[in-house]
């Protein structure tokens, strides 16, 4: 009888985390990313993983992006955190989470970096965006994209040693990018993320984001920008 039972609950287990797996690579798979393909070739147990690490990263950001008052996405966010404490107290409820589980345990994963993530997903969720200076924006650059490099390397079995810098590197390089070829999209949304420490040594006077864009300095402030990209490619090859 008790073995039953046993072999019951195990099955029970394994048709919980068969249903998680799909879940998150259903996720993955809706969201249209390039990025699935690349997943698919990995061994089962790191392709699992990635789907649950990239499944949790677009949650976060659907809220961030979507179109709930500030303080809506503010209340989720804080929900999200929540949820974190909750999966390293092994005790999460939110399906994403509960895959998780599982990737945590095997490859290392780091509370701080999923908590990375959901700070930058607070930055990017305000009505309204402005960074003071070159150091929030490298704050910003971290909790975005480096954290996420710092989730993925474990799970592609890079060793933190390594894969820790190459995060950073890779994390700045293409966040900046990104921002140099979003500068319009932003605008338009009430989001500058060109510092203003870096647009005043231009002669920029940080205001409005379409001021900030019509100004003739702009050009050598991007270029200060893309010029710490490269360097920032530059690291990451090396």
């Amino acid at each position: 009888m008790t073995g039953g039972l046993t072999r019951d609950c195990a099955r029970g287990a394994h048709d919980d985390d068969a249903a998680l797996n799909r879940l998150v690579e259903s996720v993955v798979r809706r969201s249209g990313t390039s990025f699935y393909w690349g997943m698919r070739v990995l061994p089962p147990e790191r392709r699992r993983a990635m789907y649950a690490v990239y499944a949790f990263c677009r949650e976060v950001d659907d809220i961030a992006d979507g179109s709930l008052p500030a303080a809506a996405k503010a209340e989720r966010l804080e929900g999200w955190t929540e949820e974190i404490e909750r999966l390293f107290a092994h005790r999460p409820t939110e399906p994403i989470a509960r895959a998780l589980l599982g990737p945590v345990a095997a490859f290392g994963l780091a509370k701080r970096d999923f908590l990375a993530v959901i700070e930058g997903m607070r930055m990017d969720a305000a009505d309204t965006l402005r960074f003071p200076d070159m150091a929030t924006l490298a704050h910003y650059c971290d909790c975005v994209a480096c954290a996420v490099g710092r989730l993925s390397n474990p799970v592609f079995g890079i060793a933190r040693a390594l894969g820790d810098p190459l995060a950073k590197a890779l994390g700045e390089a293409l966040q900046l990018t990104n921002i140099l070829r979003d500068l319009d999209e932003d605008a338009a949304l009430d989001r500058l993320y060109l510092p203003a420490d870096l647009l005043a040594r231009h002669g920029v006077r940080a205001g409005t984001p379409a001021g900030v864009l019509a100004h003739p300095a702009l050009a050598a402030a991007c270029a200060e920008i893309a010029r710490l990209a490269g360097t920032r490619f530059d690291e990451a090859r090396g």
